[in-house]
């Protein structure tokens, strides 16, 4: 690791030079720990001349070897590389028969049931060009990724201090450390002291760690609900997994807490609906910008919100969804009608099962 941090200070004393004569313009780099700590699936994989992926070994996740994958955004082989910095050529050609990938299923409804990298595949950089910078191609004991070694520059694939070995090593112990966090605060009878316990992994471990913990923490009952509620005022991250801890501790309760959620939802949605441009949703698509990204992330907690919302034995529990309702139906800007399986239609499904005295299922 010594290495790689003296490796991570050369570049960042190139950048800080070179900004001192032109603008910054900072690009993508690879990042070992955050790629651990983003993906939920970390394999090994050998590119075909399709572009398509053949799984050889699995260090995290539910993938099984053999398994093919599509990533967006990855180059095709083989890929010019440099072996050092700096360098006038490519002087390397990675026949990407060895990629270790840090992946995450994509959000993107077009790329459903695939794959993406661990970190922002697309950047939208000086040159507009989408940067793999979750992926590292192995050529013997050497190991290549793409950073940026000067600012202005393009991050380029170049050889890092690193083997697959140690590569995997450092995978391997970042990935036990989080589980054995949570393992340790589950042997605490005391629901606080427990709850106190899970912080630290539902707050800064992987993505499938801090699901465990979120989970951890719902399972420990009415105890854990006002933790999470502040959690959720707070707009700390993962709130759907903040939300789903919720329902889980709630147990009988979780519809009374899903309406104090969407209460808090709406309101936030009454003040900032007003500034929103009508078709604000298909202007992000187009112009491709992160305006609009917390706006979207959003959205669809309120959609997660009212997945949980089932019928109770009390109409009153449900006052705030037909509000819910007509707020969203009466105001243009947040009316979208490319999006059918949004709020209106997660409220009929709610106010129909009410209406039957039926129970809802999430869809």
């Amino acid at each position: 690791m010594l290495a790689l941090f003296r490796f991570t200070g050369v570049i960042l004393g190139i950048v800080l030079c070179a900004s001192l004569t032109a603008p910054a313009a900072i690009e993508p780099s690879f990042d070992t720990d955050e790629c651990i700590e983003a993906a939920t699936d970390i394999v090994v994989a050998s590119q075909a001349s399709s572009g398509e992926l053949s799984i050889l070994e699995v260090w995290k996740g539910d993938l099984k070897k053999g398994d093919k994958l599509t990533l967006s955004h990855l180059p095709a082989a083989p890929l010019p590389a440099l072996s050092h910095f700096p360098a006038v050529a490519f002087d390397k050609s990675l026949d990407g028969k060895r990629i270790v990938m840090f992946l995450k299923p994509s959000s993107d409804a077009a790329l459903h049931d695939k794959y993406t990298g661990a970190t922002m595949l697309v950047w939208e950089g000086k040159i507009g060009d989408e940067t793999p910078t979750s992926a590292v191609w192995i050529d013997g004991s050497c190991a290549y990724a793409f950073i940026q070694v000067m600012n202005p520059g393009d991050s380029l694939p170049i050889a890092i201090p690193m083997t697959e070995r140690q590569l995997k090593g450092r995978t391997l112990t970042i990935l036990n450390s989080d589980e054995n966090d949570i393992r340790a605060a589950l042997r605490i009878t005391d629901l606080n002291r427990r709850i106190q316990a899970l912080e630290l992994p539902a707050s800064s471990g992987s993505v499938s760690v801090r699901r465990d913990a979120f989970a951890a923490i719902g399972d420990c009952g009415r105890n854990a609900v006002g933790y999470l509620v502040r959690m959720f005022s707070e707009r700390a991250t993962d709130l759907d997994l903040v939300v789903d801890a919720i329902a889980r501790a709630a147990g009988s309760q979780s519809d009374y807490e899903m309406n104090r959620l969407l209460l808090d939802e709406i309101t936030y949605w009454r003040t900032t609906a007003p500034l929103l441009k009508i078709g604000w949703q298909s202007e992000k698509a187009a112009d491709g910008s992160a305006r609009y990204a917390g706006l979207l992330v959003q959205y669809q907690l309120l959609k997660h919100t009212l997945d949980k919302i089932t019928v109770g034995k009390r109409d009153d529990q449900y006052s705030i969804v037909p509000e819910v309702h007509d707020f969203w139906l009466a105001t243009p800007q947040l009316n979208d009608e490319s999006d059918p399986d949004g709020v209106i239609s997660r409220c009929n499904t709610r106010l129909e099962s009410r209406s039957n005295g039926e129970p809802s299922t999430a869809p």
